[in-house]
């Protein structure tokens, strides 16, 4: 008796354990600093407010899907467009400095 007791406590403390970890969430939107992250256009922005806005974009790439989903891309961001309103605009992903880990090559993300 005492041993399936002292066996269920065991097992109720290792599967307690995980559950009782602190998790720390930051929101993507948040990551980086403010300083890095231009004057996006806002959900609803045509597209030439956008072109008035920010200038001729880098790359225009073009409209794909149903409804259609196009996009501009301007040094570190890309906007995304639904027929001619803006729907998201996001900035470009800048990996971290990898060459100062220990084991870390240069020029891969992986191990």
């Amino acid at each position: 008796m005492f041993r399936s007791i002292l066996t269920a406590w065991i097992l109720l403390c290792l599967t307690a354990a995980p559950s009782m970890a602190e998790q720390v969430v930051v929101p993507v939107g948040s990551q980086g600093s403010d300083a890095d992250t231009p004057a996006l256009p806002r959900r609803g922005t045509l597209k030439p407010e956008v072109r008035e806005q920010l200038g001729a974009p880098k790359e225009r790439r073009s409209a794909v899907g149903d409804p259609p989903i196009s996009s501009w891309v301007y040094d570190g961001f890309t906007v995304y467009f639904e027929y001619d309103h803006v729907i998201h605009s996001v900035v470009d992903h800048k990996p971290r400095n990898t060459a100062s880990r220990p084991g870390a090559s240069k020029g891969t993300d992986g191990p």
